[in-house]
């Protein structure tokens, strides 16, 4: 052996000496998982490539496939409801009931197109959220003379209007990455929008600009989506997981109609031995077969001499549960319940459906407080209190507006619409039982019905004055004998018998 085989020798020696076995299946190149896709594509990358057809087919689902549209409706209004509202907690009582009713003056005229309100837009945004991933609002400044509570209007951008394709170098050493405009340190600086929607020929005929492009700084522009992971800038659809297996099994349900349609057509067969001068709605085939026109009862005449009935095919033992299955995974994938997406409540009891509820309701606690509130609802209402107080709708003195703009922003809280209990009986006690020992304020469980304790205290204490001027007696409370209906006392009826109580 010469000197250089034994050097190959000892190295293969200390190759094998220090190498690892392989510690994770998921890792290994074994047959079995030979066929397991594997992609280090940044999500940004696939995005760039995969959005526009994962957001048009999306919507293609959502508008045509009954499921997929139940699950955006369930989504939609069990997250916003009858919207999330803003709660001003300003020190002085004064300046709060001013900034609560101009919140409320505004809310009517929030939406710079003129549909909705402030509360509309809250589910608009999550429905585009759920279906293309993300949703883009844009400040627009009204002027004085227009005559609105604060000039300031929101308006609504569909996420097609920003292209995944515009990307390029910028001289300044930043960057358009997706249609976002990034500076060199990285921080977002402007939009890129298409100032017509690329799928609406509608709106090539009204409007008529040169111009491609419109650059909306960053700051006038709000973008609302849930990254999925670090580093993302655009939005992934909600349906994305489920788009396959949502088409394959409308395919499916469509197949099976189309099979039972079909055979429900055909009451019975003729058969005649001499086919050639039968009276028919339609031709004879090739093989002298004459058919009846295809309708409710049609009789399929063919040579012979008898009559054969039909027996239309059924689906058979394993159709449910087959779309069971399926129904619930697509369900699954999407975060909703089974049953909002179907309407299948059979088999469901008090703890499944309080189980589901709460799972379901704590996704959307996530979506409302680390989404929908921090994206949209806190900076609108930056906005709201600049335009306010630059218009003199608030009166601060110039000096004074950033010390109160941070103590007004510091107080405010946002009070999601309330969602129903599955047993309210039960639930209230546990929540009365939560706030007699101390585990819980009892201004949380009035948030969490959709106030806020301040707004329910003004109210008890009104309809008290108003019950005490009017003589109105007082309501009966907890433990009141006087609540629900009177106890038998065992006495006996009008008939002589006993109406209750023991004998």
């Amino acid at each position: 052996m010469s000197i250089l085989d034994r050097l190959r020798s000892g190295w293969r020696g200390l190759m094998t000496e220090g190498a690892a076995p392989a510690g994770y299946d998921g890792a290994s190149g074994r047959r079995r998982v030979k066929n397991f896709g594997q992609s280090s594509t940044h999500i940004n990358a696939l995005l760039a490539s995969d959005a526009p057809a994962l957001r048009d087919r999306s919507r293609e689902l959502t508008r045509n496939h009954s499921n997929a549209k139940a699950a955006k409706r369930s989504y939609t209004a069990n997250a916003v409801g009858t919207g999330i509202r803003t709660s001003f907690q300003h020190p002085e009582e004064g300046r709060n009931q001013a900034l609560r009713q101009l919140y409320a003056d505004w809310c009517w005229e929030a939406d710079a197109d003129g549909i909705g309100d402030y509360y509309g837009l809250q589910a608009l945004i999550t429905r585009s959220v759920f279906v293309s991933g993300e949703a883009f609002v844009r400040r627009i400044d009204r002027r004085q003379s227009e005559d609105l509570a604060v000039p300031l209007q929101l308006q609504l951008i569909d996420p097609a209007q920003l292209p995944l394709w515009k990307t390029n170098m910028l001289p300044d050493g930043g960057c358009i990455r997706m249609g976002i405009e990034f500076d060199s340190a990285g921080r977002r600086t402007a939009y890129w929008f298409l100032r017509r929607h690329p799928g609406d020929w509608t709106a090539r005929i009204v409007l008529d600009d040169p111009a491609l492009f419109l650059r909306v700084p960053a700051a006038e522009v709000l973008h609302i989506f849930e990254p999925e992971e670090i580093g993302q800038i655009r939005g992934e659809p909600r349906m994305a997981p489920v788009l396959v297996d949502y088409w394959l099994m409308g395919q499916y349900d469509q197949a099976e109609l189309e099979r039972k349609r079909t055979g429900a057509l055909f009451a019975g067969f003729i058969l005649e031995e001499d086919a050639e001068n039968l009276s028919t709605d339609g031709p004879a085939s090739d093989d002298g077969t004459a058919e009846a026109t295809m309708e409710p009862g049609t009789l399929q005449v063919i040579k012979a001499k008898s009559i054969e009935f039909s027996t239309p095919p059924d689906v058979g033992a394993g159709y449910e549960p087959f779309q069971y299955r399926n129904q619930t995974k697509a369900a699954a994938g999407v975060g909703v319940p089974y049953a909002a997406t179907t309407g299948d409540l059979k088999g469901a009891s008090y703890s499944s459906m309080r189980a589901g509820a709460l799972e379901f309701r704590r996704q959307l606690e996530q979506f409302q407080w680390h989404t929908l509130i921090p994206q949209f609802c806190r900076p609108v209402t930056r906005w709201l209190l600049d335009a306010a107080v630059l218009s003199g709708r608030v009166p601060v003195a110039a000096g004074e507006w950033r010390r109160s703009w941070r103590a007004i922003m510091a107080k405010v809280t946002y009070v999601p619409a309330r969602w129903d209990w599955v047993d309210p009986l039960k639930d209230i006690k546990g929540e009365q039982i939560a706030v007699a020992c101390g585990f819980k304020a009892r201004s949380q469980v009035v948030e969490e019905q959709g106030y806020t304790a301040e707004e329910v205290d003004e109210r008890r204490a009104a309809d008290a004055a108003r019950a005490q001027k009017l003589g109105l007696p007082a309501a009966p409370q907890p433990g009141d004998n006087t609540i629900g209906p009177p106890e038998h006392t065992g006495a006996p009826d009008s008939e002589g018998g006993n109406t209750g109580g023991n004998p």
